[in-house]
């Protein structure tokens, strides 16, 4: 049978959640022929049993268990892999798909002859219930990009709100796994091998806001934007110079903010005067001066690393 869609959702102690998640994409696939894949990693609580019992009379569902707990960049790749459809739509388990959503943003990627798509995602304090009335309009407007990698490098591209070609996912190799979470590492490599890039103008997605997210530990974050755009510069062929100067700038931007939650008053002054010429003069990018600092962002605290 041709999948269009398979949905890949990563799994952890999602319980309270996911019986919502789960009803809002279910609702979006009335004409569309999707897979479901869920990558437990490896959850403590009832998540499994939900998820079970949502799709009970259903067989286009997959649960993939594991037992060790690996992070999603690591997980999204695996249920990638497992996907069959010509189309993978990403989203947290958390997540509540405005309705109508799957069906705009399909048509819009087919009529664009597109092969990536951002359906941005906006934080709230709504409840799940209240989301979940949430439509979207059929005229919802997008832009479209012929220059994919310069339009994430000049806006808030992160979190999972993405539906991109199996073709494009595999080429440009998933999820950079020395990376632990993906929020901006996966745009800017999928950016970097699209043909086009499609953005919603509207939320596509909802997420409730949490203290108990990945995305909450700062820490965490200083250490994995520096490394994609290490990876980015050092990795990605015929960049421009307008686009080193970017990663560049945002590298050293990302050092500046955890040297000044993590380091002492004197060295503080120092980077932030370094900071200060980078982000106002037009200096070139510089791979050498961001391997010294490697080692100060390598000793951050409560940070998992896969590199």
């Amino acid at each position: 049978m041709h999948i269009d869609i398979s949905f890949v959702i990563t799994v952890f102690n999602k319980q309270n959640e996911l019986s919502a998640t789960i009803k809002s994409i279910k609702r979006q696939t009335s004409n569309i022929i999707c897979e479901y894949i869920f990558i437990d990693d490896v959850s403590k609580d009832d998540s499994i049993r939900i998820i079970e019992e949502s799709f009970s009379l259903e067989e286009n569902y997959t649960i993939i268990h594991n037992n060790k707990n690996a992070g999603p960049s690591i997980r999204l790749n695996q249920g990638c892999n497992l996907a069959t459809g010509k189309y993978l739509c990403l989203i947290d388990s958390d997540d509540i798909m405005a309705d109508g959503a799957l069906e705009l943003m399909l048509s819009a990627i087919k009529k664009e002859n597109a092969n990536f798509l951002f359906g941005f995602q906006q934080k709230t304090d709504k409840t799940q219930t209240e989301l979940l009335r949430i439509k979207l309009d059929a005229k919802t407007s997008y832009q479209v990009s012929n220059n994919p990698l310069d339009t994430v490098l000049s806006g808030k591209y992160v979190r999972m709100a993405y539906i991109v070609s199996k073709e494009l996912y595999t080429k440009s190799g998933g999820c950079d796994e020395r990376i632990f979470i993906q929020d901006e590492s996966l745009p800017l490599r999928l950016a970097y091998n699209a043909n086009k890039l499609i953005s919603l103008n509207t939320p596509a997605l909802y997420a409730p806001k949490s203290e108990q997210s990945l995305s909450s530990n700062k820490s965490q974050q200083w250490h994995d934007r520096f490394y994609v755009y290490y990876f980015a510069l050092s990795e990605f062929f015929g960049l421009s110079t307008k686009q080193k100067t970017k990663l560049y700038k945002q590298a050293i931007a990302t050092i500046w903010k955890a040297k000044k939650n993590n380091s002492n008053f004197l060295q503080k002054i120092s980077f932030f005067l370094f900071y200060l010429r980078v982000k106002i003069l037009a200096q070139q990018s510089n791979i050498k001066a961001l391997e010294q600092h490697k080692k100060f962002i390598d000793s951050l605290e409560n940070v998992r690393k896969i590199h």
